[in-house]
């Protein structure tokens, strides 16, 4: 019968492995959430543009316009900060992707086989 005993180290190497794994599922996770954030705050934008287009020169337009306006700007603020969230968690994911092939690289698993 064969069998193959994790030494600690390598049962802690895999561990590692599975650690590194999952903080790049959370990272995933982060992009994700931040792409679906700036495509709402796109189609926002398009909808109060056709708004903005739509609407004539009298006083009760000039407000919304000047709403609209307002609430863009806060949105190209927004984007503005989703831009470098996305790019810090993008280089956090090559950071860490980096270190889980170099684990993997370096990982020596040692397996006693018995009969």
């Amino acid at each position: 019968m064969d069998s193959c005993v994790l030494m600690n180290f390598t049962r802690a190497a895999l561990e590692r492995l599975i650690e590194i794994k999952t903080r790049i599922a959370a990272v995933d996770a982060r992009l994700s959430a931040v792409e679906a954030e700036s495509e709402e705050i796109s189609g926002d934008q398009a909808r109060l543009r056709k708004n903005i287009k739509a609407l004539t020169a009298t006083a009760e337009a000039k407000q919304l316009i000047t709403r609209y306006v307002a609430k863009a700007d806060e949105q190209e603020s927004r984007l503005e900060q989703l831009t470098k969230d996305r790019k810090a968690a993008s280089e956090e994911r090559a950071r860490l992707q980096s270190e889980l092939d170099t684990a993997i690289r370096n990982l020596d698993i040692n397996c006693n086989l018995t009969e």
